[in-house]
Formats: structure tokens, C-alpha cells, sequence
């Protein structure tokens, strides 16, 4: 636990809170892995989560369309 609270100490917002305030705060955090290409989820779903990441690498997806005389049409992944 203390990994993740020194995590939040180093981070901007965080860093004036007391570590008691930061570890009531972890009380509400789950650790939760994942494998490569997972779906976390869909744009459009409700998400009721926020993720922090520790480490790794994640990518966000937008997907984009352009209205030509009435058709929709991808025009491009963000």
C-alpha cells in the first residue's frame, strides 16, 4: 500500500495530503490487472470506475466520423 500512496504523493494534485489522508483514500481501491489488447471498456458505456495506472502502457480510442451527404463515414482513430 505504501507503493501506491508515495504514487499519489508524487503526483501534482496529491502531494500537500497528509499519508494518513492518502491511505483512508486507498481504502477504496482495488488492484486490478490486465493483459495486452484487454477491453476495458466501450465508448458510450457508463463507466464506473477510474483507473490509475501504475505502470504499463494504455491506449484511448475516439473513433471520429465525417457526415458526407448523409452518410457516415470513419474517417479516423484518435
Amino acid at each position: 500500500m505504501n507503493k501506491i500512496i508515495d504514487f499519489f504523493k508524487s503526483m501534482p494534485h496529491f502531494s500537500n495530503w497528509f499519508k494518513n489522508s492518502l491511505s483512508k483514500l486507498t481504502y477504496y481501491f482495488a488492484k486490478q490487472s490486465f493483459v495486452k489488447n484487454q477491453l476495458v471498456f466501450k465508448e458510450g458505456e457508463v463507466c464506473l470506475k477510474v483507473f490509475v495506472i501504475l505502470s504499463g502502457e494504455f491506449e484511448v480510442i475516439k473513433k471520429m466520423v465525417q457526415k458526407k451527404n448523409n452518410d457516415e463515414q470513419l474517417i479516423k482513430y484518435l
